[in-house]
């Protein structure tokens, strides 16, 4: 038996009407993954304009147009830093912002306190912090052993997100995960990104195999 009243997924009557109080795993993971391809953009888009300009304003005061390897080596350390700062960050300032992500905005979800308030942003970095420990992100860059970690952390989050309606993260800061009814809308714009992602990935594909025949040939 789920106990629901001091659990982060359960939503009281009074603060939503009609709410989903099961918890919805695959609705929190295509969430989440929404949510990296388009921190991922935002921070790739970001910090090549960064780059970009970073390359003129050295190319302003070096008319030989010769960027010493210091120089370059620093340009590229500081569009690691810019991509990982706008990448982490995302996510923690659209929660204390809206209570929502883009991703979790699709899916209708929303992270409450246990007064139901909106996070505050430390809060919120500190649970962004959280679910990149413990949700296997932190290790999922080394290969072989930290994809099986990653998995395996995968797996044990599941596992209690199903058994108790809740995963670790928000159960130490009791805070509420909040599902809310999807209407037609929703799952429109999610078919429509669905397609649009799957369209611009064969594209891809398909122009550096058209490329790669073509230098071959």
């Amino acid at each position: 038996q789920r106990e629901r009243p001091n659990q982060a997924g359960y939503i009281p009557p009074e603060l939503a009407d009609d709410p989903l109080l099961a918890p919805h795993p695959w609705h929190r993971w295509f969430a989440r993954q929404i949510d990296a391809y388009f921190a991922g953009s935002i921070a790739a888009i970001t910090s090549t304009i960064v780059f970009m300009m970073g390359l003129f304003a050295v190319g302003a005061f070096n008319p030989d147009n010769k960027i010493a390897d210091s120089t370059a080596v620093g340009l590229c350390l500081f569009l690691i830093a810019v991509f990982a700062t706008i990448y982490l960050m995302m996510e923690p300032l659209s929660l204390a912002m809206f209570g929502t992500t883009f991703g979790k905005f699709l899916f209708n979800i929303r992270i409450r306190t246990s007064q139901g308030e909106k996070l505050s942003i430390g809060q919120a970095i500190g649970r962004t912090f959280m679910v990149f420990i413990f949700g296997g992100q932190a290790v999922g860059f080394i290969p072989f052993i930290g994809w099986l970690f990653h998995i395996w952390l995968a797996i044990h989050q599941y596992l209690e997100l199903t058994k108790h309606g809740i995963v670790s993260w928000d159960k130490n800061a009791g805070y509420r995960y909040e599902h809310r009814p999807m209407g037609a809308g929703r799952w429109v714009a999610i078919g429509v990104l669905t397609v649009c992602w799957f369209v611009l990935t064969l594209c891809y594909v398909l122009y550096h195999l058209v490329s790669t025949m073509s230098k071959g040939s």
